[in-house]
């Protein structure tokens, strides 16, 4: 691997970071995003590209095609055929960015004491599969570990926290079923399980998440999320959620999302976010999901990957420990990925 490609030089602290949720450019085809981006052109970060992350220290992501209508209607052919060629375009880019594919928790840390970044894929929307069980064992195939089974609209596996037409502030739009895990969802759950699959629950709703960890037999995450004791948000979760999340052992993302109103508005913000869910549940239970290229809007004082470094100097000083800080940064990550995908 050239060189070039290595990112000791770009590291901030000695333990790896990782961001657990994000998007490449390209889970909506070029015309699309370039229209998506002039609409929010006052808000939006910057464009964000795999070949960033190691001069902003960054030593793995989760890198999400997305897999729900709003995004696969797009690309002019079926869900399931939209997510394969947005997996394909991310391999691409990684490839490109001489950075390597993972998919076990031993790859990503022999990249990174060899001073690599690597890329674990991830499907957000779970809509693509339909009642077809065996195309987690596809995914799986493909590379994907990480699953949100429901995002912007409610589906054969769950229901949606926020659906996309509320996010556009579209009214009337009634739900035509109760809300939570179905029958064919708790097969989901079963399967991702057996094949080393983590389950995201960031867009889930409070049933379906609730749903979920009763369910599992593995830590789950919500990669991108906040706490509804700080901020009525109705993507954030409530303390019942976040209990039940932790006692699977999994985490919660500190999410530096702010539009229209919603999210934290700076760092400080999400400090109060991230003292109130480890008040809750504990410091092991945090990690970092920034959403880049898939948010309007960024808080103030964030607008690119490199400020992932801003959140561990606000960590640390608004009282975290080291030890708390390496976990969050990415050490509770690799625990939850030991325990999914060890190898």
């Amino acid at each position: 691997m050239p060189e070039e490609t290595r990112t000791d030089e770009g590291r901030f602290q000695s333990g790896i970071v990782i961001d657990t949720h994000v998007h490449t450019m390209d889970y909506l085809p070029r015309f699309a995003s370039s229209v998506f981006r002039r609409a929010i052109r006052r808000t939006v970060p910057p464009p964000f590209f795999l070949d960033q992350l190691p001069s902003a220290g960054i030593g793995a992501v989760v890198a999400n095609a997305v897999g729900d209508r709003v995004a696969t209607a797009w690309w002019g052919r079926p869900p399931w055929r939209a997510i394969e060629e947005q997996l394909g375009r991310i391999r691409r880019e990684a490839e490109g960015a001489h950075i390597e594919l993972a998919t076990s928790a031993v790859q990503v840390w022999k990249a990174f004491e060899s001073g690599h970044v690597s890329v674990i894929l991830g499907l957000e929307g779970g809509d693509g599969i339909g009642r077809n069980l065996s195309r987690l064992d596809k995914l799986y195939e493909w590379g994907v570990r990480f699953l949100v089974p429901v995002h912007l609209r409610d589906n054969h596996i769950g229901t949606t926290r926020l659906p996309w037409h509320s996010y556009m502030r579209i009214p009337g739009i009634p739900r035509r079923r109760s809300r939570g895990l179905t029958e064919f969802g708790h097969a989901v759950i079963e399967r991702m399980n057996s094949l080393g699959m983590i389950i995201d629950v960031s867009h889930s709703d409070t049933a379906t998440t609730l749903d979920t960890a009763k369910r599992t037999q593995r830590p789950i995450i919500a990669s991108h999320a906040g706490a509804r004791g700080i901020e009525g948000f109705e993507r954030f979760l409530d303390d019942s959620e976040i209990v039940a999340i932790a006692e699977t052992g999994g985490l919660v993302g500190l999410w530096p999302y702010h539009y229209s109103g919603h999210g934290p508005r700076d760092l400080d913000a999400l400090m109060r976010h991230a003292r109130y869910i480890a008040d809750l549940v504990g410091t092991a239970h945090l990690c970092i999901g920034t959403d880049i290229n898939g948010v309007p809007g960024m808080m103030a004082g964030f607008r690119k990957e490199n400020d992932v470094r801003l959140i561990a100097e606000y960590l640390m000083s608004a009282g975290f420990s080291a030890d708390d800080l390496a976990g969050i940064m990415g050490g509770n990550f690799m625990r939850v990925l030991e325990q999914a995908a060890p190898r």
